[in-house]
């Protein structure tokens, strides 16, 4: 399981009020237009959806589209959770639901979880292409080139447009992150991480917490969160100052 679905994982099973506060969005999402849950649904990167935010507040007659991106951007804050992919899941949630109506249960998008668990292999391997080669004799080798150069990218967007399609359906989220699977990180030092940055539980509160594990302290906590929130892509939280001493 890659990191970004490990995280995913403990957050819905530790604060399941991130998916309920979600639902919260679904009536907004339902009165979209097509063009614009679409432009939702390309959002990749924070870069993204800051540019998708700017071209909104130029136009205020899309108010509806304005109202989901506020609500989804609170939503996200609220959570310390505002990253493109995490935004990108989130819309395809919203999407899934639509399509299915509330008979899901109000369950999540399933997380992707290995490729050749989503994909036959004649779906997914890129297939052999048959492209008749340069003649010498009766073509001049400029139009010839040009010739097999289209043949071979419309070859190249064809499988792209139906890899593309069929991800879609089966609810698969772009994640940009290493793919190898690592074992170390299912483990509860992501929920360490949840613990910190989604329910705002301090690191001390984590360390008595998770006390059974061997040489746990608040140093061990926050290079593990450190590591893992860049990992994923997401800005780490702030520790919370303690009040300072009233004088006396």
């Amino acid at each position: 399981m890659e990191a970004c679905s490990a995280f995913l994982e403990a957050v819905f099973r530790l604060a399941p009020e991130v998916v309920e506060k979600l639902r919260l969005v679904f009536p907004l999402w339902e009165k979209l237009s097509d063009g614009d849950r679409a432009d939702f649904l390309s959002i990749q990167s924070i870069r993204n959806w800051k540019t998708f935010m700017e071209k909104i507040h130029q136009n205020p007659s899309d108010h509806q589209a304005k109202q989901v991106a506020v609500a989804m951007n609170d939503w996200a804050e609220e959570y310390n959770i505002n990253v493109g992919w995490v935004h990108q899941y989130a819309y395809r949630t919203l999407d899934w639901w639509r399509k299915r109506g509330s008979a899901e249960g109000w369950k999540v998008l399933p997380l992707a979880v290995g490729i050749r668990k989503l994909f036959k292999l004649n779906e997914w391997e890129f297939p052999p292409v048959e492209i008749e080669g340069w003649n010498p004799i009766m073509e001049d080798p400029d139009s010839a080139r040009e010739e097999i150069d289209r043949k071979i990218t419309g070859c190249i967007d064809a499988y792209f447009d139906r890899l593309k399609s069929l991800a879609a359906e089966r609810g698969v989220v772009y994640m940009p992150v290493q793919r190898e699977r690592d074992e170390s990180y299912i483990d509860e030092r992501i929920e360490w991480l949840v613990r910190y940055q989604v329910q705002n539980w301090t690191q001390k509160k984590i360390v008595e917490t998770y006390a059974g594990s061997d040489s746990l302290d608040l140093s061990t906590i926050s290079k593990n969160n450190t590591s893992l929130a860049e990992r994923l892509m997401l800005d780490l939280k702030k520790p919370a100052r303690g009040r300072p001493p009233k004088k006396k």
